[in-house]
């Protein structure tokens, strides 16, 4: 008789939400794939230099931090996860996996990378805006903070009442953990207010979900990956945020076509750090 994939555990706790089956495996590659159509096979929307260390938060299958290896052969790309990677996983001579709950701390040095990297992680993070303080800790000057998240909005939806309704389950149970839905939203603001950055950049795109609305064919790809993505996780995800007896009704409800949609925003901020000569001199006159 089969088993269900355990959940990894650290310290004795569920470390990721979604069984790492086959089928969740093909899900974080389908949104992997989603992005880099998005972004022409672009790692991000900027030029990130010649970084010596990269680091990504939340990993997942670890594709991007492998894309930046690949892209950056002197660099080191660490890569962080709750959850390990797949047992067939081949890394490159420059990447380096480590699992660790990031709630309970950090095994790096201040100010020891130059690119850091979190797609969908500080959404799923309670105290968020005390878990990005934290985050900036490890950031270089000069570095770059490179961020991908989305806010799912359960009241801008048409003719996806079981979707709709998932979001709100959604919202919900995140609130009730401690952590804050609508945080992507707010991110731009928290990072000016650390006055830490020279440059802040946020883009975001507005998702209706179903992809015949949509006629950017880059952005088509990345809303169809976005698409199977919450098909996929939301009758799984913290416990199923959709009711077993809809799960077939909500998979036809979500087929793409008609007129319907659930709108997701999904926010990319590129933010670089002051070099590290400024930082100090402005330190200094603060004390003043």
């Amino acid at each position: 008789m089969a088993t269900e994939p355990k959940r990894p555990t650290l310290n004795g706790e569920s470390a990721y939400a979604i069984p790492r089956t086959a089928a969740e495996w093909d899900r974080l590659q389908l949104l992997y794939d989603g992005f880099l159509a998005y972004q022409r096979g672009k790692l991000f929307t900027t030029d990130l230099g010649a970084p010596k260390r990269i680091l990504e938060l939340g990993t997942g299958n670890g594709a991007w931090a492998v894309q930046a290896a690949m892209e950056y052969p002197d660099a080191e790309v660490v890569a962080v996860d709750m959850a390990p990677l797949h047992p067939s996983f081949e890394p490159p001579k420059n990447f380096k996996f480590v699992q660790i709950d990031i709630l309970e701390g950090f095994p790096f040095e201040p100010a020891s990378f130059d690119v850091i990297h979190a797609r969908f992680l500080l959404i799923h993070l309670p105290e968020p805006e005390k878990q990005v303080q934290r985050i900036l800790n490890l950031l270089a000057p000069g570095g770059f903070l490179l961020v991908a998240d989305y806010v799912a909005w359960s009241n801008h939806s048409h003719h996806a009442p079981i979707l709709s309704a998932a979001v709100k389950t959604l919202e919900q149970k995140w609130q009730a953990n401690g952590m804050a839905p609508w945080f992507p939203a707010r991110l731009g603001n928290i990072l000016r207010a650390t006055q830490a950055f020279d440059e802040i950049n946020i883009m975001t795109v507005t998702l209706p979900m179903n992809p015949a609305l949509v006629n950017d064919p880059a952005l088509r790809k990345f809303t169809t990956a976005m698409l199977g993505s919450i098909t996929a996780a939301y009758p799984v995800w913290h416990g199923g945020l959709i009711p077993t007896e809809q799960h077939e009704a909500y998979i036809r409800e979500v087929t793409p076509g008609g007129d319907w949609y659930c709108e997701h925003d999904v926010l990319f901020v590129t933010a670089k750090k002051k070099a590290e000569k400024r930082l100090a001199n402005e330190t200094v006159k603060a004390k003043l």
